[in-house]
């Protein structure tokens, strides 16, 4: 997975502000997350993300850090409060 948003970071983050997207959906079945779960599991993900973007450092950080940032936002929830509809691979 961390390969994954590491080289779709740009994409993921335009789908994430969006709320939907193939590539958030591809990174959600990477983890062998339940497809009838993405949408709740998106939601999540986009509040704190936001929270992220916010932030006044955010533009000033590399690609590398804000897929890394982006990374352990997802990690956070399905492994957390999504854990049982997430299987990782």
């Amino acid at each position: 997975m961390a390969q994954f948003i590491g080289t779709t970071y740009a994409n993921l983050e335009e789908e994430t502000v969006k709320g939907d997207g193939q590539h958030v959906h591809a990174m959600l079945n990477i983890m062998g997350c339940e497809s009838a779960a993405h949408s709740n599991i998106i939601r999540a993900v986009r509040a704190d993300f936001s929270n992220a973007v916010r932030d006044t450092t955010y533009s000033e950080q590399s690609a590398q850090v804000k897929a890394e940032n982006y990374y352990n936002i997802v990690q956070a929830k399905i492994t957390g409060n999504y854990a049982l509809q997430c299987q990782a691979l």
